[in-house]
């Protein structure tokens, strides 16, 4: 018996550890940060239930269709063997149609534009990274130019307080502006 099953419990290990963690990536990777724990628990509860249901639906096909031929005169082995027949091709078909879908459904994501960085004194700074002190490296030698696109937060004009579209230095620690 384990000659014979070996081989098939092998594959399906290795298809199911080659297959999950690549959908639960798939499924995570557009979800914000703060959204991240409901869309895992969503695929985890998806996961459980949508296997659970599959299973109980198989089953209950395979059993009728076993009691069906068992009720006809057909001998046990040859009922049972014509029950799973059935749930195994019904599973197939049920993944070909999901590949099916999923092959014409479904779109590669648009990779989305890399937000803006919000300094500390609201302005939106289109490029550099925050260091650990929340000062950017070239700051201090005005090296980052504000966004013009989008007003200040204070609805002062374009810019960093109003200036119109004109280029600001950034304001360094201790500074004092006298506009």
């Amino acid at each position: 018996m384990s000659a014979t099953c070996s081989p098939v419990m092998l594959l399906l290990g290795i298809g199911a550890g080659l297959c999950f963690p690549a959908l639960v990536t798939m499924a995570m990777s557009s979800a914000t940060a703060s959204d991240s724990g409901l869309a895992s628990g969503l695929v985890n509860t998806t996961q459980q239930v949508g296997g659970a249901l599959g299973l109980a639906v198989l089953a209950s096909l395979s059993t009728t269709r076993t009691n069906h031929l068992l009720a006809g005169g057909d001998a046990a082995p040859l009922a049972l063997t014509s029950g799973y027949h059935l749930a195994f091709v019904i599973g197939a078909g049920l993944v070909a149609i999901a590949i099916g879908l999923a092959l014409t459904v479904l779109r590669p994501a648009v990779a989305a534009e890399q937000p803006a960085v919000r300094s500390r004194r609201g302005a939106d700074w289109t490029r550099g990274q925050p260091s650990r002190t929340g000062v950017r490296r070239g700051e201090h030698r005005g090296g980052l130019e504000p966004r013009r696109d989008q007003p200040h937060e204070s609805g002062a004009g374009a810019g960093v307080g109003g200036t119109g579209g004109r280029s600001p230095t950034p304001p360094g620690p201790g500074s004092v502006r006298t506009d």
